[in-house]
Formats: C-alpha cells, structure tokens, sequence
C-alpha cells in the first residue's frame, strides 16, 4: 500500500475542491489509524482509493469528530476517489460495495460520510442515495466557505452474533487447530497436542472462563475469545478467528465486543492480553486498537518470552 501513496496524493490533489489537502506524512499517519483503506489498480496505476475510519481514531476531521459526538459506533467514510479516466466505469461502486461487506464483518452497526452541498455535490448526493444513505445533520466547515450534508446508512441486520460459547461448537473450534504451532501460539506452551477433547476443555479453561463465541450468518463459529480479571484489568485470552475468515476486520469485532463485555461485567476501564512469540499479526491489530506493550508487573516464567499489552477504555 505504501508504494501507492505517490499515485494517492496525485488523485487526491485533483479534487482537493471537494476534498481536504494531503501531505505525504499526514496521509502515512491516516493510513496507520484507518480500519480500511484499499485502491483499485488499473494497468496505468492506481484508479480509485477509498478511506475510512472506525470510531476512537485521533483524527482532528470536523466531520469525524461530528460523528463522534454523536454515536458511540460507526464506520467514517473519510474519502474516495476514482481518477477522471476511469469515471463512470463503476470503479466507486465496487469499492462502496467491498466497505460495506468490510463494515458488516467487522461489526459497524453503520456507514456515515458527508459531501458538500454548498456548493453542491450533485454526483455525490445522488452516488450516495443509491446506497441507502441519508442526511443526520449539517454543518458548516473551512472556515465557514462551504456547508456539508452529514449522511448515515444504517446496517441491518447484524452480520454476527457474540453469545456465550456453547458445546455443540467444540469441535469446529478444534479443528482451527490441527498442529503444535498453532495450538500453542494460541492456547500457551502449556496447551497440549495432540489433544483430546477432555485435555482440549481443560486446557482452554472452558468451565472455568468467560468463553464468547461470534457466531456467523450460516451459524457457523467465525470466532473465540475469553476475559478475566487480572490484575484489575479485564484480561482477554484465547483469542481466534476462523481460518477463513482472517482479514475480514472479525478479529478487531471480537476485540472491541469482548473489551465492552468484559468492563460491564468486571467494573473496569483498562484492558491487557499476552502475546505469544510468533504471533506478529495480533500484535499489529491490537496495536492498531490502541494496547501497547509493557512489562508485566509480576514475574511468570509461563509469560516471560510473551508480550504483555494494555490499552485504556477507548478499546471498546
């Protein structure tokens, strides 16, 4: 993604009009805190980019920071952009429609974005209408030069559904880990495999923990995860997305339900997990969501090669 910023900002400086400006340094710290940013390459380069942001971003946006104030959940649309020779080609359509899968997958209860109306935006309001959006406010920005439509979709129904983790979902939950490696970069060094299902109950601690399950449309598990209270922080274990489901935004659904299910049920607003050796992706999500490593206050020697994050309560 980063080879294409050059191919970005040429886009965005085209229709900053409509647009806020970009440097090279504020679109590397956009791309950093943005839940979805993709580009659609054609054989000239780039020919379109959309990006767009979960709520708990430090973005200064007045638009943002409007949807902010207002719902506790959304997904920002903060900008898209199809090249003028690739316009009318349904190069923006395609994007809309791949955020609005992201958006149901990663839990977004709904979609928000402004455009301008004075001046208006005529392509714009009428792009956005055929998605289902319509306008929850106004305001006025840039100094006053311009006012802007504050427009919303709401997402029906949920694309998922945490519940308690049931039995009938052990073995699905099992077969996500058919090797050592990947049982023990999960469950710790101390999960042992092969497993049984008795040994795979202990090991998980499933009569013992708060065992969520994010169950999908069809019913199927798309996802696991645990909390405790430790010290005095709502502690998240054992988290797992199905295997075909990596990189559809799940895991950072479970994060966030599991930290919002975990304060109310504990009385805490600080958050901690482990990160096993090996496991370099959930640290970058977690980071992402904003934990950030320290050393853990107690010595274990289960823990010592592990990563020890907190986060505060804007997590959930």
């Amino acid at each position: 993604m980063a080879t294409d910023f050059g191919e970005i900002l040429r886009l965005n400086a085209v229709s900053e009009h409509v647009l806020s400006p970009l440097t090279r340094g504020r679109l590397e710290l956009l791309h950093h805190q943005a839940a979805y940013h993709r580009v659609i390459e054609e054989s000239a380069g780039v020919a379109a980019f959309l990006l767009a942001f979960r709520e708990g971003c430090n973005y200064d946006s007045p638009n943002y920071r409007w949807f902010a104030e207002h719902w506790d959940r959304f997904l920002y649309v903060d900008r898209i952009m199809v090249a003028d020779a690739y316009r009318g080609q349904g190069l923006g359509t395609r994007l809309y429609a791949d955020l609005f899968r992201f958006a149901r997958a990663s839990g977004a209860p709904r979609i928000t974005c402004e455009f301008d109306i004075e001046p208006p935006n005529e392509p714009s309001r009428r792009f956005h209408a055929s998605f289902g959006f319509t306008e929850v406010g106004t305001q006025r920005v840039g100094a006053g030069s311009k006012r802007v439509s504050l427009q919303a979709v709401e997402l029906h129904p949920p694309f998922f559904n945490l519940r308690r983790f049931d039995e009938s979902q052990l073995p699905e939950l099992m077969r996500w880990f058919p090797d050592r490696a990947s049982c023990q970069t999960w469950g710790g060094p101390r999960f042992r495999h092969p497993f049984t299902t008795a040994t795979f109950r202990d090991d998980a601690k499933l009569d013992s923990l708060p065992s969520l399950a994010l169950v999908m449309p069809d019913g199927s598990l798309g996802a696991f995860g645990q909390y405790y209270l430790r010290l005095g922080r709502c502690h998240l274990s054992r988290l797992a997305v199905a295997p075909a489901l990596r990189g559809r935004g799940i895991g950072t659904t479970l994060v966030r339900e599991l930290c919002r299910l975990g304060a109310a049920e504990l009385g805490v607003d600080a958050y901690s997990l482990f990160v096993l050796p090996g496991n370099e992706r959930a640290e970058r999500l977690y980071r992402r969501l904003g934990f950030s490593a320290v050393p853990y206050p107690e010595p274990d020697p289960e823990f010592e090669a592990c990563t020890y994050m907190v986060a505060s309560k804007g997590v959930a």
